[in-house]
């Protein structure tokens, strides 16, 4: 039977037990109904999975082929979450044989059956298999196979399902199906109560009709063949060169159009009789004595027909074999007559047999073959195309087949293989049109200057393959279009987020229902030259499935090595991507794969500072938002300090986004003055409109972000750490506080396991060292401390925090307060080495952001300063360390001196 498995804890059982097994063996489900107060029944039926499919409309289920085996009691239950594990005990073993008693009750049971069927729609092809197998139904499964037959309630069917002898299950079915009986039995007799007075009537009104068209047609008909042979005749004569000719021509087509599909006429001819024999067997059975009743009662009639219209025959034969003596030339006008209409009717039936299709097919097969002398296919795809051709042609139009061919040859004639465009190597122009739609992204625009000057001198040079990194907002993918713009190539983006199948990339082989080539393939078909700039968008976001790794599937493509021989799934034969530029983005490179990370130049793209949003703004966002709400800078002046303050106290991101939104919301401020001002009739306001400072709460409201560091480290315990997330970097008030307890080391925030580590490790480096600094640690065993990092639901983890737990522990156990514009990050090591950490250039540039003035970094990050804009670079004093011994020194004000030395 077939199972629809809808419930979550049912769909949860399938993917663990049955799904995702590699083995088909040993595949058993519990099935065990539901009562209507929603509790699972005491008994259920335990059955063997024979096969297994997922379907995901309208919602994710899964439908299972089952084949039942034994009836089961449920003892307990073990689990309800995930799914539903119970304790069971069989209750049906196999039995004895049957005693006569159950015996009689079989036979009694089996009649009723009989009669059942004979009584039901034998069209209907479950009944009509249950009356062919009747016979072999053990008496075992009797009453389970019938009273699935039977209309019933669900209170009978669990009745059915308790019943655990055979006895008691002939007892529970026996009045089901007897109840059927009585409703099946007055149902059939009334249907041959009204159709038999119909079928009565309509034969009496039908027979004098009939009876009169003969008499009428008879001579019409015995005149039109006395006029008619003669004409027959003659078009004979005339039509047979003609139609000898058709035959000759249409000989080879049908022989071609037998030799393709004889095979698949023999596998539909075998199916359809596998399908309708037991229909005609039963066809058969049920017209043979009717047609036996019919022949009885026409044979009579028959014989007098024949007996009076065979004298009638044998003159018309006569009349018309001296009519074929006549003289030709009596015939030959009447014969020239005729030639039109005789070619007329062949064309008709030229038309009705399909003939026109097959010329259609021949002009599209003509167009192919134009197309392909045209276009310059390298020799592996012409190799490819001329043999796919070659099989169009021998394929009848009306075969699936057919479209699939034409589909194939039309990708290969649409794609790229020799069109390409010319590169504008213009470095000094290259460079006006970045800096006229980008500000700052000095790095990426030297790559792309760099990339011209050498193609100047290398023409064959291959396209690079370049991933920028950075947070969102700060101009990745606009930056993609520009550079196409810059070399006077077409764009083509492709978004990768979420993506899970491989197919996407390398499309579907051609033996899918549906295929079609991937997503680089349908690319370079859609900008129609061989030499574009592609951006992969978010190419940190792939997902692997049981569909594939789309990831895996890139490696071929982004590789320069490989990617002169890519070949995409549904083509089956090579295209070379080694022209075509590959961009790629991401907001971090932690989950790209190392392989595909390998692959790509990978160009960080950092946050943009205060005083770079405000040129952002001034110079492409606020002329795009104007332009978008339909005002010009005649009615709306923003001033670069009002710009600053939204940049400042109303947005907090590594990108421009958000201030994109809060300029697009003044601008929408500002028309409903406007339009206002114009519906009230009343004086125009003043324009244009400057937006001060001042005005800014009003129209905004509150602002949003303070600069509240020094109102948070005003006690001891309290520290600003730097952390790097993949929106940018963000400063963080790592806070500590101890009570009395067992020693115990308290750390909350959702941190991960190397952030635990380093808070230990700082927690026992301070605790080895506090008789040297002087402060008092508290005995092991006798007070607990706790370390929190604020904003618990973001995940934390990595090794920098550990020079800001060192210093936040220090602050406590001194009771010292840090420095109120003090940031700092660095790794820790038990022997109080401060090591080098990763994302330096976003962690000072979100300590800018947030008003500190002074940054510990380590030592070793010295180097990562010199991609860091001037503007914080000039605004921010950098202390540079390579032990806690410094870092307590330049943490605290007067500095956190040791006693003696270390």
């Amino acid at each position: 039977m077939v199972v629809h498995v809808k419930d979550p804890k049912g769909v949860k059982l399938v993917e663990a037990k049955v799904w995702n097994e590699d083995s088909w063996n040993g595949k058993y489900l519990g099935i065990i109904p539901q009562t209507k107060d929603d509790k699972l029944h005491h008994c259920g039926t335990a059955a063997a999975v024979i096969r297994a499919v997922a379907r995901s409309h309208p919602f994710p289920h899964y439908v299972l082929l089952v084949v039942g085996l034994c009836r089961f009691h449920v003892n307990e239950i073990k689990q309800e979450l995930p799914y539903i594990i119970a304790a069971i005990t069989q209750i049906d073993y196999k039995q004895d044989p049957l005693s006569q008693e159950v015996k009689a009750l079989a036979d009694a049971f089996r009649e009723l059956a009989t009669e059942l069927i004979e009584l039901l729609d034998i069209n209907n092809s479950s009944v009509m298999k249950l009356k062919h197998h009747l016979s072999s139904v053990s008496d075992e499964r009797l009453p389970d196979v019938f009273t699935s037959l039977v209309k019933s309630s669900f209170e009978e069917k669990l009745g059915l399902l308790d019943a655990v002898s055979l006895s008691d299950r002939f007892q529970v079915a026996h009045p089901l199906l007897q109840r059927q009986i009585e409703v099946a039995h007055p149902l059939l007799q009334r249907q041959i109560e009204v159709a038999h007075p119909l079928l009565q009537r309509q034969i009496e009104v039908s027979h004098p009709l009939l009876q009169r068209q003969i008499e009428v047609a008879h001579p019409l008909l015995q005149r039109q063949i006395e006029v008619s042979h003669p004409l027959l005749q003659r078009q004979i004569e005339v039509a047979h060169p003609l139609l000898q000719r058709q035959i000759e021509v249409a000989h080879p087509l049908l022989q071609r159009q037998i030799e393709v599909s004889h095979p698949l006429l023999q596998r539909q001819i075998e199916r359809q009789i596998e399908v309708a024999h037991p229909l005609l067997q039963r066809q058969i059975e049920v017209a043979h004595p009717l047609l036996q009743r019919q022949i009885e009662v026409a044979h009579p009639l028959l014989q007098r027909q024949i007996e009076v219209a065979h004298p009638l025959l044998q003159r018309q034969i006569e009349t018309l074999k001296l009519l074929g003596k006549a003289s030709n030339t009596t015939l030959d006008p009447i014969a020239k007559e005729q030639i039109p209409h005789t070619k007329h009717r062949m064309a008709s039936h030229r038309e009705l047999a399909g003939l026109d299709d097959q010329d259609g097919a021949e002009d599209e097969i003509a167009e192919l073959e134009h197309r392909l002398q045209a276009a310059s296919l390298p020799e592996h795809a012409l190799k490819a195309a001329q043999k796919e051709l070659k099989r169009l042609k021998a394929l009848p139009p009306q075969f699936p087949e057919h479209a699939v061919c034409r589909n194939y040859l039309d990708t290969i004639l649409d794609l790229p293989w020799s069109k390409s465009t010319t590169d504008q190597l213009s470095i000094a122009q290259a460079r006006d049109c970045l800096h006229s739609e980008h500000y700052g992204l000095d790095k990426l625009k030297k790559r792309v200057v760099e990339y011209l000057a050498v193609r100047q001198l290398k023409n064959d040079l291959k396209g690079p393959i370049l991933c920028f990194v950075g947070a969102p907002g700060v101009g990745k993918t606009s930056v993609g279009r520009s550079i196409a713009k810059t070399l006077g190539r077409r764009f083509h983006r492709i978004s990768l987020g979420g993506t899970c199948d491989q197919s996407d990339i390398r499309g579907h082989r051609r033996t899918y229902i549906g295929s079609m080539p991937g997503r680089i393939i349908q690319g370079l078909k859609s900008v129609g030259t061989n030499n574009p700039v592609f951006l992969l968008d978010e190419v940190d976001k792939l997902h692997t499935s049981h569909q594939g790794d789309p990831a895996a599937a890139l490696l071929e493509v982004l590789d320069p090595e490989q990617n002169h021989t890519f070949t995409d799934h549904y083509l089956g034969i090579p295209f070379d991507l080694s022209q075509v530029m590959f961009l790629a983005t991401a907001n971090t490179m932690a989950t790209i794969p190392p392989a595909l990370l390998d692959r790509m130049e990978v160009i960080e793209v950092p946050g943009y500072t205060e005083e770079e949003k405000v040129q952002i703004a001034l110079k492409h966002l606020l002329p795009k938002q104007l332009e978008q709400h339909g005002l010009t800078t005649g009615q709306l002046q923003i001033p670069p300090e009002t710009m600053l303050e939204i940049a400042a106290g109303y947005t907090r991101e590594a990108g421009v986004r958000c201030l994109d939104r809060e300029i697009a919301g003044l601008c929408r401020a500002v028309a409903v003055k406007i339009t206002e001002s114009k519906q009230r009739q009343t004086p125009g306001i003043k324009q244009p409109i400057t937006i001060t400072p001042d005005m800014l709460k009003d129209m905004m409201g509150e602002r949003k972000y303070e600069h509240e560091v020094s109102e948070r480290l005003n006690r001891p315990g309290v520290a600003v750490g730097l952390a790097w997330t993949a929106n940018g970097g963000e400063i963080m008030f790592v806070e500590a506080t101890r009570m009395n307890g067992r020693g115990k080391l308290v750390l909350t925030g959702q941190l991960g396991d190397v952030m635990k580590e380093s808070a230990r490790i700082a927690l026992n480096w301070l605790r080895s060292n506090a008789a040297v600094y002087g402060i008092v640690c508290d005995q092991p065993g006798t007070t607990d401390v706790h370390v929190h990092f604020p904003a618990g639901a973001v995940g934390k983890d990595g090794p920098s925090a550990g020079v800001t737990v060192v210093t936040v522990l220090a602050s406590l156990f001194s009771g010292r307060c840090t420095r109120s514009d003090t940031a700092m990050t660095g790794e820790v090591t038990l022997r109080g080495l401060v090591l080098p950490v990763g994302g330096i250039k976003e962690k000072v540039l979100a300590a800018h952001r947030a008003g500190i003035k002074h940054v510990i970094l380590p030592r070793r990050n010295q180097k990562d300063l010199a991609e860091l804009p001037e503007g914080p670079k000039n605004a921010l004093k950098f202390t540079w360390v390579s032990s806690l011994e410094e870092v307590l020194l330049n943490a605290f004000d007067g500095g956190l001196k040791p006693l003696c030395k270390l």
